[in-house]
């Protein structure tokens, strides 16, 4: 690595941005993993942010009407993309609270708490933490936020007896998003929940149960597009090469 391209980096992480370098590299979806460590290596020790896909408007305008079933609004999302450490822990605890309301809900034989409004779904939460972690990053905040470093411990590991069934129904669902993208990425179309059923071998009650509206189906879609294609799992990959 030359001077000029060190300079280049470290003046663009500084300013919070994505430098040149990176661009180039990586594009504008998430890497595969070959290229993104090959990358770190060519520039081992020179900070730059990983995470720069995830943050921003696009995450607001994806996930903003999710947020809004829960009383978070779009305003308040934008403080936390602005690295806002208040806002930041206001939204922490609301989404902990709404899970925490589900979770009661739930004891009592209540279902399809998300389709209903009644919580906010993990596929918008796990969109938040990167969003948030990479404003973090961008604004240099270094603030510790308990709220959001809870709210993380839950969502990675959300314990027994729960972590079963969650990781069943958010993995269908982030195969169900995937496998829509790679559908509609061939024939710009976006498919029935029927047609997505059919190639993962459920019910179509159980794919539409897994989206509040179509307007949330259609985001969590494109988000799949951001991160880029699925060569990590090779099942959906040969699904997704006989579409």
């Amino acid at each position: 690595m030359n001077e000029e391209t060190l300079k280049e980096m470290l003046e663009a992480y500084s300013d919070g941005g994505v430098s040149r370098t990176q661009s180039d590299a990586f594009g504008s979806q998430r890497p595969e993993i070959a290229t993104f460590l090959n990358f770190c290596s060519k520039h081992q020790g020179v900070p730059f942010r990983a995470l720069c896909n995830f943050g921003g408007l696009e995450f607001i305008f994806a996930y903003r009407e999710q947020f809004r079933q829960i009383g978070i609004e779009g305003t308040i999302l934008a403080e936390c993309m602005d690295g806002d450490s208040a806002a930041i822990g206001e939204v922490c605890r609301k989404i902990l609270q709404s899970l925490e309301n589900a979770k009661e809900l739930s004891t009592t034989g209540k279902t399809q708490l998300v389709s209903r409004g009644l919580t906010v779904n993990l596929t918008a939460v796990k969109a938040f933490i990167l969003a948030t972690l990479d404003a973090k990053e961008r604004y240099h905040v270094d603030e510790v936020i308990p709220e959001f470093h809870f709210l993380i411990s839950l969502v990675l590991f959300p314990g027994p007896p729960d972590a079963d069934a969650l990781r069943t129904s958010e993995n269908l669902k982030f195969n169900a998003a995937f496998l829509a993208w790679g559908y509609r990425h061939k024939y710009n179309i976006y498919p029935s929940y029927r047609k997505l059923a059919k190639l993962l071998g459920v019910a179509p009650s159980t794919i539409s149960r897994l989206f509040a509206s179509r307007d949330e189906f259609e985001a969590n879609v494109e988000m799949c597009g951001i991160m880029g294609e699925p060569n990590d799992f090779p099942r959906l990959a040969r699904i997704m090469a006989n579409l």
